[in-house]
């Protein structure tokens, strides 16, 4: 099961997602992904492999508009502030 991490650098704090497991007897901490400053931030939506590669393949035929996307990302189960990601780009 992964979690997220707070790392403290100096005066800024970095967040990843990171998961515990044991080996041998002793505990490993595997890095899953770098998630950067706000750990809130919506440019970060978890999509398996599968559910990746078909979002890509409709963007880049040109078949998907931006409704149809952000519904599609909701009924993938993640929640999308629309502000949030229009405002991303």
């Amino acid at each position: 099961m992964t979690f997220i991490r707070k790392i403290k650098r100096g005066d800024k704090i970095y967040y990843q997602e990171v998961e515990n497991k044991w080996v041998n007897g002793k505990t490993v901490q595997k890095h899953i992904r770098y998630i950067g400053k706000n750990k809130d931030s919506s440019d970060h939506i978890p999509l398996e492999k599968v559910q990746f590669g078909y979002i890509a393949t409709r963007l880049m035929q040109g078949d998907l508009s931006t409704d149809e996307l952000f519904d599609m990302i909701e009924r993938m189960g993640n929640h999308v502030d629309r502000e949030d990601l229009e405002r991303i780009g």
